[in-house]
Parts: structure tokens; sequence; C-alpha cells
């Protein structure tokens, strides 16, 4: 007598001899694509639109200090919100690389990802020292 719960039982073969189990699998590592690229172009995004608003505020900060304004402090409010923007969209593009790289971890991959990890870690570092250096100068 056959068993149903056997994963090599007739019934659960296909037409080209290979077995049910396999679909998920694959079908979990599209959406892990899906979700990999949605993520990166949300990292993207985030960072655009940080760049976007502070083109906008640089130039109305130029216009304003051209009719003789001092601007100093909405400068640093202007670098504060982009540094932002930057930190934030880096961490999305890590997670993507992350996941990316899980799906198919060779040593090339792996290699790579730890050098990309690693110079986004460094100007993620160096973006979030000056920005805390200028929040203690700020504080004085």
């Amino acid at each position: 007598m056959e068993s149903r719960c056997d994963s090599t039982s007739s019934s659960n073969k296909r037409k080209d001899g290979s077995f049910g189990a396999t679909k998920p699998v694959i079908v979990r590592a599209e959406y892990l694509h899906h979700a990999s690229f949605a993520i990166g172009l949300l990292g993207m995004l985030v960072i655009c639109f940080g760049v976007a608003g502070g083109l906008i505020r640089f130039v109305n900060s130029e216009v304003h200090s051209a009719r003789g304004l001092d601007m100093d402090a909405e400068r640093k409010r202007l670098r504060h919100r982009l540094g932002y923007h930057l930190l934030l969209g880096l961490e999305f593009l890590i997670a993507a690389d992350i996941i990316d790289t899980l799906m198919k971890p060779t040593p090339q991959d792996l290699l790579v990802l730890g050098l990309i990890m690693l110079l986004r870690t460094v100007i993620s570092w160096s973006l979030n020292a000056e920005l805390k250096s200028d929040q203690r100068e700020a504080a004085r």
C-alpha cells in the first residue's frame, strides 16, 4: 500500500519528472528577489528625495544669502537633513544587498558583499560622526 505522506509518491510527481517539493523554494526565491529589488529601490528613492529636497533648500538659502541674510543655521540644518536621508538610504541598500547575497551565496558574492558593506559602513559612520559633531557644536 502506498503512503500519501511519502514525498516521492506518484501523486506529487510532475510531468517533467520532478517532485512538488521544489516549487515553493523557487517561488520563495522569486519573492525574495522582488523584495530585495523593492528595498533597493526604496533606498534609492530616499536618497533621491533627500538630494532633491536638499537642492531646493540650498538654492533657497543661496538666494537669501545673496540678499544679505545670514544663512549659516539654515545650511547646517540642510546638511543634517541631507545626511539623514543619505544614511537611511544606505541602510536600505545594505539590506537589499544582504538579501541578494543570501539567495546566491557564492564565495565571490560574499566577498563583494563584504566590500560593499565595508564601504557603506565607513560612509555611514563618517556621516554619522559629522552629524554628531555638528550637533555638539550647536549645543554649545
